[in-house]
């Protein structure tokens, strides 16, 4: 009878496994996929030199969608500070930031510079660098950790550049001044003038089978979110609306410079005419360029409330995070 029971112990114990196993895969019998590591939280190094620390922090997005918006803080630990950590940016975390946006993947690796940059503290509530209390400063400071706040990830096809020659979508996108950005646009723009254009219409519903409802109108407009525009003094970014005469309806409205934070503009449709919606980009001879700008249009319905296009850009979306250490994660403060 012993013998049974170690039979049936070992027979129960196997089937354990084998129930783990199947619970370990999903529906298609392949294993799932590891989570992304978190956001906004503290990674630090493993190596004790400077020069021998490691710590790797890899975006990528679907394919088909390119990075944006990325913001990645280095930080150090200052417990003299109230605040207990101070942030800011190096000059080489700077330039991998820059350099990683519009990529499908990139890998963004621990800086070894010292703060040149201080940066409000992630939970918008302090900022690092305060006049009155020098301990807090963290400006020439080395860097001990990175901190991953956010970035996103926009379908390829919805991005045009304003001097690529390529036809916009009519319902939704994004228009950028220049194919580097955000590194400033320079001497190989100048003496050039880009337009993109998008059609606004009234359009109408199909008649109901069930119902045999009349038709409703169903009236659009296009909403505009401009998120940032720097430009050389002399270059102009301007907006204009033509209908099917080129008439002009509304007349080189211009979209300002030196505008940071997203603000938006709406254009309506008359009944029955059709409008086009004209942004132009001109740079002078002698310019010395600029950071340029980004803008988002989407089509909406005539009543909706939008506060940041660019938000609601079809399907936008956050990347997978992976961080390569050795270290342990301590929980941001």
């Amino acid at each position: 009878m012993a013998s049974i029971g170690r039979y049936i112990n070992l027979y129960g114990f196997i089937l354990l496994v084998l129930i783990g196993l199947v619970l370990s895969k999903n529906k298609h019998g392949k294993r799932k996929k590891a989570k992304s590591d978190e956001w906004n939280v503290k990674y630090y190094p493993n190596g004790r030199g400077q020069r021998d620390k490691r710590l790797d922090i890899h975006l990528t997005c679907k394919k088909g969608y390119v990075l944006t918006d990325i913001e990645i803080l280095a930080g150090r630990d200052n417990y003299n500070c109230k605040r207990k950590s101070i942030y800011g940016k190096t000059a080489d975390l700077i330039t991998a930031i820059n350099n990683c946006e519009w990529k499908r993947t990139c890998t963004i690796k621990f800086t070894r510079g010292i703060m040149i940059e201080c940066e409000q503290n992630p939970d918008g509530t302090d900022q690092s660098f305060v006049v009155d209390d020098f301990s807090c400063n963290c400006l020439l400071e080395d860097v001990e950790f990175m901190r991953p706040i956010q970035a996103k990830c926009v379908k390829e096809s919805e991005i045009t550049t304003i001097c690529d020659g390529k036809t916009l979508s009519k319902k939704q996108g994004l228009i950028k001044s220049h194919e580097l950005l955000p590194w400033h646009y320079g001497a190989s723009m100048k003496n050039q003038t880009c337009s993109k254009s998008v059609d606004i219409k009234n359009g109408k519903s199909k008649k109901s089978r069930r119902n045999r409802k009349s038709r409703k109108s169903r009236e659009k407009k296009l909403v505009l979110s401009v998120k940032f525009v720097h430009l050389y003094d002399g270059d102009n970014l301007s907006l204009d609306v033509i209908d099917t005469s080129n008439n002009v309806i509304m007349e080189s409205y211009d979209l300002g410079n030196d505008t940071y934070g997203t603000r938006n503009i709406e254009i309506k449709p008359e009944t029955n005419k059709l409008k086009t919606m004209q942004l132009q980009f001109m740079v002078l001879d002698d310019t010395r360029g600029g950071g340029g700008f980004i803008i988002c249009y989407r089509e909406e319905t005539i009543k909706a409330t939008v506060t940041n296009v660019c938000d609601k850009l079809k399907r936008v979306r956050k990347p997978r995070l992976t961080v390569e250490r050795e270290s342990t994660t301590e929980a941001a403060t």
